[in-house]
């Protein structure tokens, strides 16, 4: 609640980076649902947008398996930034894009948000 009071007062907004609990990293596909005793952030945000492997999501990888180990360890990922909860906004929207690790860059591969 005081990041929204926070957000309220300097008329800004607020980006909280959550943990995630463990039942999320054995199935190594993040969810609404994944953050760890975060619930009140969960509730209370207007967004939350969750950050997968694309490989993860679309059955082409599982979670331990050389395949996600190489995953972990390319430079760049191919990556999908998915609205999960949008107060103002329509939830599920979708938008693939590439994670330059060692430079810590998104690059768009897809301009826009798309539905699932």
């Amino acid at each position: 609640s005081r990041l929204k009071q926070y957000a309220i007062k300097y008329e800004t907004f607020v980006i909280a980076i959550s943990a995630v609990n463990r039942d999320s990293t054995k199935s190594g596909i993040i969810g609404k649902y994944s953050g760890r005793d975060t619930s009140g952030i969960e509730f209370t945000g207007d967004y939350i947008i969750t950050i997968n492997y694309e490989e993860l999501l679309n059955g082409d990888a599982k979670p331990n398996t050389q395949k996600f180990e190489e995953l972990k360890k390319a430079a760049v990922s191919n990556v999908v930034l998915r609205l999960e909860k949008g107060r103002f906004d329509q939830e599920y929207k979708k938008a693939r894009v590439k994670f330059n690790k060692p430079h810590n860059k998104f690059e768009a591969t897809e301009i826009s948000w798309t539905e699932d």
